[in-house]
């Protein structure tokens, strides 16, 4: 089956290999590819693993040049409040949560007078998963786009099943993949950015 710890990082042509051998009577798994191995109920299992607690937002409110920043992008204040959404006069603050928790917040850089300002960080040693993976427990249907800010911008046409990679388009590595029950969805779409990356994304 796929790694989730090392296909984010093969080279396209090997990204659809299956390096990961699991043995479900036994509980253990290797990565042929990688080397990741482990066993259930030892140390270096998945559900042992121990993240940090994410820090404090440093913004207690949304600063209101980027108020005006997203309404020119098209997405309301209503929006924002919704999904907890804070900034400061550079930072925008994205709160992630899983089943309820507060797990990570993704920091974006922005100017109200230059567009081409950008910069993202996220707390040290926090448990990663989709962005609004909440929203789409119970639905059938599942929209992935690259960033927060697609996110946000399909929330604002009606579509409130839709997630984003906690580290953008072509970045799977990791054990959040899987906080999906993919299984349980009759449809996937895919909408990504009409660039390169974008395209890659929905070739993945």
């Amino acid at each position: 089956t796929y790694c989730p710890r090392c296909r984010g990082t093969r080279k396209p042509g090997h990204r659809h290999d299956k390096p990961l051998s699991v043995n479900i009577d036994k509980g253990v798994w290797h990565c042929f590819n990688c080397g990741w191995k482990g066993a259930l109920g030892r140390p270096d299992a998945p559900d042992h693993r121990e993240y940090s607690p994410p820090a404090p937002i440093e913004a207690d409110h949304i600063y209101s040049k980027a108020v005006t920043w997203f309404a020119q992008r098209g997405i309301s204040r209503a929006t924002l409040d919704t999904m907890g959404i804070a900034a400061t006069g550079q930072r925008i603050y994205f709160p992630y949560y899983l089943d309820g928790e507060h797990i990570n917040t993704k920091q974006r850089r922005y100017s109200a007078d230059d567009p081409t300002v950008k910069g993202f960080k996220q707390d040290q040693g926090t448990r990663h998963s989709w962005y609004n993976v909440d929203a789409v427990r119970e639905s059938r249907t599942v929209y992935v786009v690259e960033s927060e800010k697609d996110v946000l911008s399909l929330i604002e046409c009606g579509i409130d099943a839709v997630i984003s990679c906690p580290n953008g388009a072509g970045n799977y590595d990791g054990d959040w993949f899987d906080d999906v029950d993919w299984d349980g969805k009759d449809r996937v779409v895919l909408a990504g950015d009409m660039d390169e990356k974008g395209r890659a994304f929905c070739e993945e």
